[in-house]
């Protein structure tokens, strides 16, 4: 203990603690001294004694509490009042003794003084953990991710300002409610809930200190990939995990760019197959029909020369073809930032021109402009419109087993790319709004599309039709991607098939 005092009434003070109590005492009128020991040396605690608590008193806590501002603080004064701002100094003790007592003090006052240092111990402990569970919520508060804990009924019982942001929610709205209940509500699938609560089960009963999953919530702030980290909430107890600790970070950034960058990895292994298979196949057959027109030549068979050159003339129209799907399905794997507001009914019925025929009839009532790329939007319904025209007609309707991938139209090289082969039966296709309000469909009264081809007819170079390439379809989920659009395949209202658009950003036109 460290025994200040201005007085010499209080000097042997120091001496009947040390004796009565067991205090190893440093006894000083020196405030600098007293200072260094607090400095150099651990103190329990430090006694200011004076007469009068004035200036002295206030300079000498001030320097104490400057060098060791958790040390416990006794104020030893015979004066009937004390200075309010001594009262209200932090962790400071007030005790009023009878100066006239001096080193002979009473067992009564050592008694006193050292119950009273027991509870500045006490109060000083208390006062501590104060600070730290302060320190603690003042970090938690500031970090940039989501914090909450569950107790072991996994009941939320904390939550930080930042998943109140989130949510947009008050915080009486989360605190006091059961995260089963609370990941229904903002998760996106059933099955995410029961893994969270899985893991945070196995975290609480101790069978893992520490579980990390990735959940999509539907906020108001739109869809969020979390990524989660769940670890034990200890006490001071020694009965196990009193609940968990749910740190919460926003990895939707991440995710995208990871499944962007999945998508193009897939794009190139389709580039590569188309390379080195479908192009290959023309290219030989241009080189194949060239030889054999030399051949003809030699030999003076014209007629034969002019079906050589005309053969190795639709290989390279399949080639070029592809080579253009290719540079459509490249050039699609970046985001649509160039939107502006389209009216949908006007560009559907301007795309229609390029691959409508006589034969096939478009009706576009949707009512609707849109927000996307103008130029990728019209790319998008042609390619709808080509694979309805060419599928719809009797010519290409597909026999039992075949594919419905609508890229192709004949032998030879022709596919969607080329819209000059006339169907043999008239085909209707409608582009109309979706009920729910937030997007558009296509559909036409052909064939169809079989429930088990749905998805596949959307995968690169799918097609079974005779030389067709199997980027039409392709192309189209590609444009709604780099839009945020999801486009699926159902029945449509006469037969036929239907592409359902949704995730529009839509008005009225």
């Amino acid at each position: 203990m460290v025994h200040l005092h201005d007085d010499d009434a209080f000097e042997g003070f120091g001496t009947t603690l040390a004796d009565r109590e067991g205090f190893e005492v440093l006894s000083t009128t020196d405030t600098d001294a007293a200072v260094d020991r607090l400095g150099t040396e651990p103190v329990d605690c430090v006694v200011v004694a004076c007469s009068a608590p004035g200036e002295w008193a206030l300079r000498a806590l001030r320097d104490v509490r400057g060098t060791d501002p958790d040390v416990p603080c006794l104020l030893l004064t015979a004066a009937p009042t004390v200075p309010v701002e001594v009262v209200d100094f932090d962790l400071t003790t007030v005790v009023r003794v009878d100066a006239d007592a001096g080193p002979d003090g009473s067992t009564a006052l050592a008694r006193r003084v050292a119950e009273a240092l027991d509870e500045s111990h006490r109060t000083t402990g208390h006062e501590r953990e104060r600070q730290r569970l302060r320190q603690y919520e003042s970090i938690v508060e500031g970090m940039t991710d989501v914090v909450y804990t569950v107790d072991e009924s996994l009941v939320v019982t904390y939550t930080n300002d930042r998943a109140l942001a989130y949510a947009e929610v008050p915080r009486e709205a989360v605190v006091g409610r059961s995260i089963r209940a609370l990941s229904e509500q903002m998760l996106v699938e059933e099955p995410q809930v029961d893994r969270f609560v899985a893991a945070l089960e196995r975290v609480i009963t101790g069978e893992t200190d520490s579980e990390r999953l990735e959940l999509e919530l539907d906020l108001p702030c739109g869809l969020v990939v979390a990524g989660l980290r769940v670890t034990p909430l200890w006490t001071d107890g020694d009965d196990g995990p009193a609940g968990a600790v749910v740190i919460s970070r926003d990895i939707t950034d991440r995710v995208t760019r990871e499944r962007t960058l999945k998508r193009q990895n897939e794009r190139l292994d389709t580039f590569s197959s188309v390379v080195s298979h479908d192009l290959r196949a023309p290219l030989s057959v241009a080189h194949g029909n060239l030889d054999l027109a030399r051949l003809d030549c030699a030999e003076g068979d014209f007629d034969a020369v002019e079906e050589r050159l005309d053969a190795v003339e639709r290989a390279h129209d399949r080639m070029d073809t592809l080579i253009d799907d290719l540079l459509t399905v490249a050039r699609q794997g970046t985001r649509a930032e160039n939107r502006s507001v389209v009216d949908i009914d006007a560009l559907a019925t301007e795309s229609w021109t390029f691959v409508g025929s006589d034969a096939a009839t478009l009706d576009a009532d949707t009512g609707l402009a849109v927000h996307a790329d103008e130029s990728r939007l019209r790319q998008f319904f042609e390619n709808l419109f080509r694979n309805s025209v060419e599928h719809g007609s009797t010519n290409s309707r597909p026999q039992a087993g075949d594919s419905v991938e609508h890229g192709s139209t004949g032998d030879g090289g022709d596919t969607a790319g080329d819209s000059s082969a006339a169907p043999d039966a008239s085909v209707h296709v409608r582009v109309g709004a979706l009920d729910g309000g937030d997007g558009f469909f296509v559909e036409d009264d052909g064939p169809g599309i079989p429930p088990d081809a749905r998805e596949t007819v959307f995968e690169g170079g799918y097609s079974t039709k005779s030389g067709g390439t199997g980027f039409g379809l392709m192309i189209v989920r590609e444009i709604a991607d780099t839009h945020g659009w999801d486009v699926t395949v159902t029945d449509g209202s006469r037969g036929g098939a239907r592409f359902e658009v949704r995730g529009v950003q839509v008005e009225s036109a």
